[in-house]
């Protein structure tokens, strides 16, 4: 009779093989999250998202981090927290940080609007004026209600010179946050670019009744002013900004570029009679105007 050559890994007694049947069974399920553990994790996470949302709504933004970072840890898959965590990026200006946060979103949930909207703003931001445009028509479309993503429409409609079309998105951003000084001020600076002066002027001054610290919205009223020929109310708009010098010089800069010699001249010499030993850009720019006079 041919002997059986019983390989010891292969071959053991019945008994014994189901025990290790069992045994390994079991080793495998403890590797495994019950759904019960599952459950838990996901509890967890959302308790510590919501001290992550109390802490952001007190203003601290580092711990309200490491909050939803936690959360996270616990619920993976979570969309909503990574969103969060993209907000506080993007607040912070960290633009590569705040894009992953919403890339990753965006990887499983295409149709999150508000992930489109912050990666939309991060790539008008970097003037990808297409893709920007794609990512925030497609946010307004699922809802109506981000008006950030309005307002980067009409940034960049102002940047592709169609004023009416830009005007149009300040317009439905402003319907839904009347008292945002930053949308006045775009959309001010629109109508300045169309050349629309005093409507210009009207919506910079709704800007700073928003926001009086907005100095964008201050320089802005000065170059409207100037443009209306309202020299003094230029240099008062900018002197809340800058130095009585620095504002007649800028002011005498802006009529000297719009061929307004004489009166250029006129509040660049008040810049360097309020300060004769520092302000030497103003004694340049007179110069140029007397360059200007006598056509040398």
């Amino acid at each position: 009779m041919k002997q059986i050559n019983r390989n010891p890994v292969t071959w053991l007694p019945p008994g014994l093989l189901l025990l290790v049947m069992l045994s390994s069974g079991c080793a495998a399920m403890a590797s495994r999250p019950t759904e019960t553990t599952v459950k838990n994790d996901v509890q967890q996470a959302a308790s510590e998202e919501a001290s992550a949302d109390a802490a952001l709504r007190a203003g601290n933004e580092n711990k309200a981090l490491m909050g939803y970072v936690a959360a996270l840890q616990l619920d993976p898959e979570n969309a909503g927290i990574r969103y969060k965590i993209g907000q506080i990026h993007m607040r912070r200006e960290d633009y590569p940080a705040a894009a992953q946060a919403f890339g990753d979103v965006l990887r499983t949930q295409p149709r999150h609007a508000g992930s489109l909207e912050g990666m939309g703003l991060i790539l008008l931001k970097n003037r990808k004026l297409d893709q920007a445009g794609d990512h925030l028509q497609r946010s307004v479309a699922l809802d109506g209600q981000r008006w950030r993503a309005y307002n980067g429409l009409g940034v960049i409609a102002d940047l592709r010179r169609t004023p009416d079309t830009a005007r149009t998105y300040y317009q439905k951003a402003l319907a839904l946050q009347p008292e945002v000084s930053m949308l006045h001020n775009n959309l001010g600076y629109s109508r300045y670019l169309a050349g629309d002066y005093r409507m210009a002027v009207l919506h910079f001054e709704r800007a700073l009744a928003a926001d009086p610290d907005n100095r964008t919205a201050w320089a802005n009223l000065a170059l409207a002013r100037v443009r209306l020929g309202d020299e003094q109310g230029g240099v008062t708009a900018f002197v809340e900004i800058m130095e009585p010098y620095r504002a007649h010089n800028n002011v005498g800069y802006l009529l000297y570029m719009s061929g307004q010699s004489d009166k250029a001249r006129a509040h660049l010499e008040q810049a360097i009679e309020l300060s004769p030993s520092y302000y030497a850009l103003a004694q340049q720019n007179l110069e140029r105007v007397g360059v200007a006079q006598t056509g040398k």
